[in-house]
């Protein structure tokens, strides 16, 4: 996700401002806590929903449904079954919002379980966790029938549907964690022994920078070459695929103990690519103590010494790097940078609780010449560097969020079309704030580093 800005088109009084109490005011804790439960329960149903076949398979062993990711919908209304939708619940007198939008279906001789209980909620918000935490660990084995997965398959090809949006969304996320891995392989093999030694520990290789390469060819069939449509073997660069050294093949080999891994694993390479950046930032960081034996040293000096091989192209680049004088950050400097970096931080922030507050807040950030890429309604491109605008610009959007809390600010005017790509965004930002724990969800605002 990250921070791009435009030319302004400010909010007017024209964006219809309506006066009203705030809502809260009109709530009872009660209500409160059991709707703000059952909304965390939803988005576990969503980030289980966007986690392929097996966090489906969890979905369709529940009780509770969303109609919007429904992995059952041949068999809803069925006779023997009652189906209770939420918004027909009132809690302390209340009805629970459309929002909610799950749906309790169970047989008619089951017992219908307290919706107006918070303990219910909290308990199924927690088995939900535990679920998506299997899910991920690859403990979840769907069994999902033959017409089972006709229905999924057939979901998955209807447009606009979650399924398939959430397809899409794995396949794009696939062959750029897949492209990723490629490069950080090849960015640590750039970063002399240390990062040298990163790839020496690593079952995943690229022969061209493989720090093992004797060991390894013996015997060469324990090596699994990883081919597909990302893997395809070419070099440079094809299509929208971007590599940092154009001049080896976009493919990767495996050898280690047990299975290699399976290039349509969606949690294997998105582990791959956050455990490899991290080490990537600890070498840059000289947190990383190369521990290669004496031989070890003498094969990868020899490679250095090859003016083919890309360790001594490597070598000769961080010679010349290493020549030009560095120029040390002023404490003047650091704390402008350091001002900067929180004056941006405290707008995304503010930016976020204006895309959360439904589509008034929505309509405020679609008239910014900046945004957040998640919440975003346009395709759009730019950036500042001045520490007044973005505190100006703070408070003027804290102003806006607290207009559309307190009920003062709640029309829009998107259109129909707008409209839907909206609903599309709302579930993406679902998802990710059910996928990730709160401290990984707030760790997004590592985006400024690249403002």
């Amino acid at each position: 996700m990250t921070l791009v800005i435009l030319p302004t088109v400010p909010a007017t009084s024209q964006t219809a401002r309506h006066r009203g109490p705030h809502p809260s005011t009109q709530q009872p804790r009660c209500y409160v806590d059991i709707a703000s439960t059952i909304i965390d329960v939803r988005r576990k149903f969503v980030c289980l929903a966007g986690l392929g076949r097996a966090g489906q398979w969890v979905l369709h062993q529940d009780r509770l449904y969303d109609p919007k990711i429904d992995t059952r919908p041949q068999l809803r209304g069925c006779m023997g079954v009652t189906e209770i939708p939420l918004r027909s619940v009132t809690v302390c007198g209340i009805p629970l919002p459309d929002h909610t939008g799950l749906i309790w279906a169970g047989p008619w001789a089951e017992q219908i379980p307290n919706f107006q209980d918070i303990a219910f909620w909290q308990e199924k918000r927690d088995e939900l966790s535990a679920k998506i935490e299997e899910v991920q660990a690859h403990r979840v084995h769907p069994r999902f029938t033959e017409d089972e997965l006709q229905t999924l398959e057939a979901l998955e090809q209807q447009p606009g549907h979650f399924f398939r949006v959430e397809r899409v969304r794995r396949q794009k996320q696939l062959a750029s964690d897949k492209v990723a891995v490629f490069n950080i392989l090849f960015q640590l093999a750039k970063r002399g022994r240390p990062g040298q030694w990163i790839l020496h520990c690593e079952d995943l290789y690229h022969p061209a920078i493989d720090t093992r390469s004797n060991s390894r060819q013996r015997p060469p069939e324990k090596n699994v070459v990883l081919r597909d449509e990302v893997f395809s073997g070419q070099t440079g660069q094809t299509g929208q695929t971007r590599t940092v050294e154009s001049r080896e093949p976009l493919e990767l080999a495996w050898r280690g103990q047990g299975p290699a891994p399976d290039p349509d694993d969606v949690l294997f390479w998105q582990t791959c690519r956050r455990d490899l950046s991290d080490k990537l930032s600890a070498v840059e960081k000289g947190r990383v103590d190369a521990k290669f034996t004496a031989k070890e040293l003498q094969t990868l000096s020899a490679l250095e010494s090859d003016t083919t091989h890309l360790f001594h192209i490597y070598a000769r680049e961080r010679e010349a790097k290493s020549k030009v004088p560095q120029v040390a950050e002023t404490a003047v400097e650091r704390d402008a940078r350091a001002k900067l970096w929180m004056a941006k931080y405290r707008v995304v922030s503010a930016m976020e609780r204006l895309g959360d507050s439904g589509l008034a807040g929505m309509w405020v950030l679609h008239h910014e010449e900046i945004y957040l890429t998640a919440y975003d309604t346009h395709f759009r491109d730019n950036d500042f560097n001045n520490v007044s605008y973005w505190d100006e610009k703070l408070v003027y959007l804290e102003q806006l969020a607290e207009d559309i809390a307190r009920g003062h600010l709640t029309a829009h005017r998107f259109s129909p079309g707008e409209l839907m790509r909206i609903t599309l965004l709302e579930r993406t930002i679902e998802y990710n704030r059910a996928a990730w724990p709160p401290a990984l969800w707030l760790s997004r605002c590592r985006l400024i580093q690249y403002l």
